[in-house]
């Protein structure tokens, strides 16, 4: 009989190890309901990832790794669980033979969350000194003043790394999240940002949601409003959903 999960829980890490070691040498050393080789493969790959686990800062996926041990030492046993939670927990503990996928995963969250940022940044500044002349030397982009344009970008994307920079302890407490997603975060927030500022800006210039602009002080207006729409993204949707409402009540 398998011991109850609020059992498990209560018993320290190094006690609730010996036991399940105890366990696979009876399951091994039986005669009759041994394990079968593939169950042997994923047991195997299990206890490799036992040294990793036994680091303070992994020692919360030790749960999930007894777990999936007794799922392969049940009768019947459940092999594609314990492989899935194998997959992983491998994924999270163990460093990538890919140096870039590595550094994805390494560090704490808010550390991944900097380095997409920081990723970003590498490939967007100097694409930003190259182009940026290039562009405000137009007139007009698609109809719309250049330099009008690219400065409501801007400011949506410094909207959203100054965001980053405000909640950077707040992701400290997503421990558990997936590492690749904390570092597409940093990296696609700034663009998302952008995305967000370039569609109020947009609204804005339809009449889409009625404002009055003092005159003289448009550019300042969209710096701000622009800027707002990348550092919350509340706000943005809340636009979003005002427009879609503005729009079927015309159609």
């Amino acid at each position: 009989k398998l011991p109850s999960m609020q059992t498990i829980i209560q018993v320290p890490h190094d006690n609730r190890v010996l036991a399940l070691a105890d366990e696979i040498r009876s399951k091994l050393a039986s005669s009759g309901d041994g394990l079968d080789p593939k169950s042997q493969e994923s047991l195997a790959r299990l206890l490799g990832l036992l040294h990793d686990l036994r680091k303070p800062e992994y020692t919360s996926y030790l749960l999930e790794w007894e777990i999936a041990v007794r799922a392969l030492l049940a009768s019947p046993n459940n092999q594609k669980f314990a492989d899935e939670l194998s997959d992983r927990i491998r994924y999270r503990v163990r460093p990538s033979l890919n140096p870039i996928v590595s550094i994805i995963r390494g560090g704490s969250p808010p550390t991944r969350v900097i380095l997409g940022l920081g990723t970003l940044l590498y490939f967007a500044i100097p694409g930003l000194i190259i182009y940026f002349p290039k562009l405000i030397s137009q007139e007009t982009i698609i109809g719309i003043e250049s330099k009008m344009l690219v400065t409501v970008t801007l400011a949506g994307a410094l909207g959203s790394i100054v965001s980053i920079m405000v909640r950077i302890q707040d992701f400290g407490k997503a421990a558990n999240a997936d590492q690749s997603v904390l570092f597409m975060t940093g990296f696609f927030k700034p663009v998302v940002g952008s995305s967000f500022a370039l569609f109020i800006f947009a609204v804005i210039k339809a009449g889409l949601i009625p404002i009055t602009i003092t005159p003289g002080a448009e550019t300042y207006f969209f710096i701000a409003l622009a800027f707002v729409s990348g550092f919350s993204e509340r706000f943005a949707r809340d636009v979003a959903t005002a427009t879609e409402r503005k729009v079927h009540s015309i159609g």
